[in-house]
């Protein structure tokens, strides 16, 4: 499940006589652990973890606003992605609300922040533009940008799934996709070959490429998309 309140959700399977604590609310007892850790959490942890089993690619130099508004009129299920210079500027439905990612860099992530439910209603409408209008902002967040790559995906009896695995940037959501393709490759191979730790190596060999791919093709989209070009604006 989906970490909270900063504790790391795992993945138990096999079985062991000797329990494992993951979280002060729970005990488990395995053999092997997934570990599809939240983006925060994967941030929260680097100052724990050796430098080669993290890296940093790329710091792209901006911030992600997260909220909820309300479409005027109701968005229809569709979702939107606009491509500013600042940054893309995604709404994704949410039950009847959007989702927002507001891409900014840092100084205007401050700003946006610190703005009052109209004022933060009105730059979003500038930023987005006139094909609807937004109402009743819920409470924002943010975090920053950056694309990290695990160079180790399996350790002993532990692997690495999803965020845990890699961050990207949101543009285009193949974070999620990749995240996906991750949890599908690795159930198919512990089916296909068993749970011990030859089959997890296998894993880990066999997201390499993908995992690559996913990353240029999101660094790429960024760096082509994050400019003032009006060809590339709509």
């Amino acid at each position: 499940g989906p970490a909270s309140q900063g504790v790391a959700s795992v993945i138990c399977f096999g079985t062991s006589d000797r329990p494992r604590t993951q979280s002060a609310r729970a005990a488990h007892t395995s053999k092997y652990f997934a570990n599809p850790d939240t983006g925060r959490n994967i941030r929260n942890r680097k100052r724990q973890q050796t430098g080669s089993e993290i890296r940093s690619v790329s710091d792209y130099g901006q911030h992600a606003v997260i909220c909820e508004v309300t479409p005027i009129p109701g968005h229809g299920k569709r979702a939107w992605e606009r491509f500013t210079p600042d940054g893309p500027l995604a709404l994704l439905p949410l039950g009847d609300e959007y989702s927002v990612v507001f891409t900014l860099p840092p100084a205007r992530a401050d700003a946006v922040m610190g703005l009052d439910d109209d004022a933060f209603v009105a730059a979003l409408q500038a930023q987005f533009g006139r094909r609807m209008r937004f109402s009743k902002p819920g409470r924002r967040s943010r975090f920053p940008l950056a694309l990290r790559l695990r160079d180790t995906l399996v350790k002993g009896r532990e692997v690495w799934i999803g965020n845990a695995a890699q961050t990207l940037h949101p543009v285009s959501g193949q974070g999620f996709n990749l995240g996906l393709r991750d949890a599908w490759q690795l159930a198919e191979i512990l089916l296909d070959q068993g749970i011990h730790g030859d089959s997890l190596a296998s894993y880990g060999a066999s997201r390499r490429l993908d995992r690559q791919g996913g990353a240029w093709f999101t660094d790429r989209i960024v760096r082509l998309f994050s400019n003032d070009c009006a060809p590339l604006k709509f």
